[in-house]
């Protein structure tokens, strides 16, 4: 999230708008702060995101989707992976991770029929 408010600054800079930029950064912090005080008494629902291409790429907690998940309350079962941003896992291990959860990529290559059979297997 930090590069996102340093990209925006440059960018406010770059085309005369930096009170823009400044009004972006408080609009988001503001929200993260209404989001916090939502979640705050709820239990954190382990997550997992599935990559466009393949079920089995999925992010690094260097990627801003992490920050998301983790935002809105949620555990991301890859955020300890961070040498790297989109990453392939193995099937073994996304049956290991048995997230709570599963987000799959609206423009998704793959159906939720895969998870549903992923899932089965873990018994």
């Amino acid at each position: 999230m930090e590069e996102l408010k340093e990209s925006l600054i440059m960018i406010g800079k770059a085309t005369g708008r930096e009170d823009r930029a400044q009004e972006l950064i408080q609009y988001y912090d503001e929200k993260s702060i209404e989001i916090e005080e939502m979640i705050k008494d709820q239990e954190k629902k382990s997550v997992y995101l599935a990559g466009n291409k393949n079920y089995l790429s999925t992010t690094s907690n260097k990627m801003y989707q992490h920050t998301l998940i983790e935002t809105a309350g949620g555990n991301n079962v890859t955020g300890d992976i961070d040498d790297t941003y989109w990453v392939e896992i193995s099937y073994e291990q996304l049956i290991d991770y048995n997230p709570d959860v599963i987000i799959a990529a609206p423009a998704a290559g793959y159906t939720k029929r895969i998870f549903y059979m992923t899932r089965a297997f873990k018994v």
